[in-house]
């Protein structure tokens, strides 16, 4: 065994002491800071994907507020892959939710990237949707492509989206307006009714002249959209000409929502069309319109027209109108169609309008066949207040076989008011075997009386 001696230097002292400091730098050195340690065990792309997709909803919600927190760029593209190639909609929808979640600037490409190659449809909406607000020029074009999307609510999208966006959308439109493709040109005029520009305006004129029938009505119907009644010029031709009875429906419809007078005249040609649809527009329109002038060439229709469809048509109108015209049609229905249904409305319609000219022959419609029309024409000759009618009517109350009938006259002399019928009603109630009519009776005699005295 080896002893050291006072003063001798043994081998291990210093050399020792040299090494454990060098291990202690070593370690220092090797073991990472609080930063260091987050920074080695961050998790990668293909982590966090899992993470998103999986069912463990801790690591789900932790993978989320750490993208949230860093923003990984190198996450992105997985995102964009997954949000159209996958055909689970519910890992799609992660994938746009987790995209939206970085700052708009960073997002736009990546959305954009779906959204001009994703198949799904609902996709294609909801990223519409969220893009057209921030308006970014990266944007713009690829959603004008989808204007000529052959999904419908997708082409809807687009078009509402670009609304507020910038001239570069024009070109794209026009472009469809002026394709040789009939699709193309119907897409357009869609998305002229959500983007209408004067620009536009002769381009639509023009296509009132296009050969596709569809394309024709298509552009009425887009005037109408936007309230361009300065086309009534047009449309009057097209009401009058167009070889198709369809556009030329459309074209009647659109003169009678924009109010146009200036086109009575155009729809006074077509009342008297051979095709009944067409002559029903014209009535609508001229309803529409609301002129009372309409109401001759209306009356005058109705004298001649066979169809009873038209004929409620065009006693409709003349009730909205208040007017009768020259009263030959109502007076023609009521005393001569074969239909119980058209007397009783024409009856209706001579007391609503209450044209002096037509108390005569509602008092004619007295003796009517069927107890409905003598019911009704009772009813409307009250509506005159007139006296005249009294003796008449009278006569109802005292003769006629139908309760319904003799009620209606009852009530339209208490309208009329005549104390001089006071005496003949009242040796009717003294006679009267009917109890209930005869209380109805008592009952008006008694008003009469009350105003007596």
């Amino acid at each position: 065994m080896r002893h050291c001696h006072a003063g001798q230097k043994t081998r291990s002292g210093p050399g020792f002491f040299m090494v454990f400091l060098a291990l202690i730098q070593i370690l220092l050195i090797s073991t990472p800071s609080h930063g260091q340690k987050a920074s080695l065990s961050a998790p990668g792309p293909k982590t966090l994907i899992n993470a998103l997709k999986g069912k463990d909803s801790a690591k789900k919600n932790q993978a989320m507020e750490y993208i949230k927190e860093n923003k990984p760029g190198d996450l992105l593209p997985i995102l964009s892959s997954l949000a159209h190639k996958s055909w689970n909609e519910k890992d799609r929808n992660m994938a746009l939710t987790v995209i939206k979640m970085y700052p708009p600037d960073t997002a736009v490409p990546f959305l954009v990237d779906v959204l001009e190659k994703t198949d799904s449809q609902e996709t294609k909406i909801k990223l519409i949707d969220y893009l057209s607000p921030f308006n970014d020029r990266r944007s713009v074009i690829p959603i004008a492509k989808e204007l000529k999307n052959p999904f419908q609510p997708v082409r809807e999208a687009a078009a509402r989206g670009l609304k507020y966006a910038d001239d570069r959308v024009y070109p794209v439109i026009l472009e469809m307006a002026e394709s040789p493709n009939p699709v193309m040109k119907l897409y357009a005029l869609q998305a002229f009714n959500y983007l209408y520009d004067r620009r536009f305006y002769n381009t639509i004129i023009s296509l009132l002249e296009d050969e596709n029938k569809s394309i024709r009505i298509y552009a009425v119907i887009c005037l109408e959209t936007n309230k361009l009644g300065q086309s009534a010029p047009q449309l009057r031709a097209m009401a009058l000409n167009d070889k198709n009875d369809e556009v030329r429906i459309e074209a009647i419809r659109t003169i009678g929502s924009f109010g146009d007078r200036n086109s009575l005249p155009a729809l006074y040609v077509v009342l008297n069309d051979a095709n009944k649809d067409v002559r029903k527009a014209s009535i609508s329109a001229m309803e529409t319109i609301g002129e009372k002038k309409s109401s001759y060439p209306l009356s005058d229709r109705l004298a001649r027209e066979s169809d009873d469809e038209i004929k409620k048509s065009l006693i409709d109108a003349m009730v909205s109108l208040k007017s009768g015209g020259s009263l030959a049609g109502l007076k023609k229905i009521l005393l001569e169609d074969k239909k119980a249904g058209l007397r009783i409305d024409a009856a209706y319609a001579l007391g609503w309008i209450k044209d002096s000219r037509g108390l005569p022959i509602l008092l004619e419609a007295l003796d009517d066949a069927d107890f409905r029309v003598r019911a009704e024409a009772s009813a409307a000759a009250g509506n005159f207040r007139d006296r005249s009618a009294s003796a008449s009517l009278i006569e109802v109350v005292s003769r006629d076989r139908e309760r319904y009938v003799r009620s209606a006259a009852l009530y339209a002399l208490k309208k009329i008011n005549d104390r001089k019928s006071v005496i003949p009603l009242f040796d009717i109630y003294s006679t009267e075997k009917d109890p209930v009519f005869r209380e109805q009776m008592r009952s008006v005699i008694r008003s009469y009386l009350e105003k007596l005295t």
